[in-house]
């Protein structure tokens, strides 16, 4: 009984007669290039908590929860865009994460690669030798870049932190 394992798999790709399937691989030969040991795999077959699972970011999609509520994302977000599009609304991405404070909130959330302990007595070394060479959080809202986009191109939508649609 195995949870997974590494395969290397030669032979042709085949459009199957009359399956479901789009596409098969027609194997001429299959090596086992790496078993999964159960006992050390680290998701075992139980019940986790989220706050476990969020450790395992690589592996946690493949919890029943995961897969899931990711279905569930999938979607809506197919349903939001087919009724926006319908309308003639463009999608427009807005920035994540961002060095401006849109809106002056003033309250962003820190986004940073630098450890919570890092030890700086000048800023200005520490955004330096930071991933983004300067201070960077998540944005409070994409109003802005909505804004700008909404006049160029008519009506947009976006999905950023807060949902918006809007026109010019």
């Amino acid at each position: 009984n195995s949870i997974g394992c590494s395969l290397m798999v030669k032979g042709a790709a085949v459009i199957p007669g009359g399956g479901k399937e789009k596409i098969e691989i027609s194997a001429r030969t299959v090596t086992l290039l790496g078993a999964c040991p159960v006992d050390e795999y680290p998701i075992q077959p139980k019940r986790h908590t989220m706050e476990f699972l969020r450790t395992l970011p690589h592996l946690r999609v493949r919890t029943n929860i995961f897969n899931a509520m990711l279905r569930v994302r999938s979607t809506l977000a197919a349903a939001i865009h087919e009724y926006f599009g319908s309308l003639n609304f463009v999608y427009i991405n807005t920035p994540i994460i961002t060095g401006s404070d849109c809106e002056g909130a003033g309250e962003v959330f820190r986004v940073t690669t630098q450890p919570w302990d890092a030890k700086y007595t000048d800023a200005d070394k520490y955004f330096a030798d930071d991933f983004f060479a300067r201070k960077a959080g998540l944005t409070v809202s994409g109003q802005l870049e909505g804004e700008v986009a909404a006049m160029a191109m008519g009506k947009i939508y976006t999905f950023g932190p807060t949902f918006r649609a809007e026109y010019s």
